[in-house]
């Protein structure tokens, strides 16, 4: 009798790593959201969004340093938070947002979700 009993220890070991790792591995991490308007202030960008603007921006290497553009290159919602024209953009991928004198002067983005080969997108 003794001898069955590891055996089903191994199985209950086996069956719990698989449920640990299906929830681990199915967990839906939240996408990032970037608040925007043309002439928000840079730190109030970093501020009010989830999106890592700060490591995503090019700074200019000047005296004072200044604040070039961020590169969208992963998932996130654009809101354009401005109180009369304010808007929110499907889940975005590709995008920049450009800057002058420290504040947001203007948004370029990508409505494609995946890269594509040129083929794919010369069809379109």
């Amino acid at each position: 009798m003794r001898g069955h009993f590891p055996r089903r220890r191994d199985h209950l070991y086996k069956a719990t790593f698989f449920i640990l790792f299906v929830c681990l591995t199915s967990f839906n991490f939240s996408i990032d959201r970037l608040y925007l308007h043309i002439g928000k202030p840079y730190v109030e960008l970093i501020k009010d969004s989830t999106f890592p603007v700060k490591w995503k921006t090019a700074i200019y290497p000047s005296e004072p340093p200044e604040v070039g553009s961020t590169w969208i290159s992963s998932p996130v919602v654009i809101t354009f938070d401005d109180p009369e024209y304010g808007f929110t953009l499907p889940k975005t991928i590709y995008g920049e947002v450009g800057y002058n004198k420290g504040k947001v002067d203007g948004i370029s983005t990508s409505p494609m979700v995946e890269t594509l080969p040129f083929f794919q997108t010369a069809k379109l």
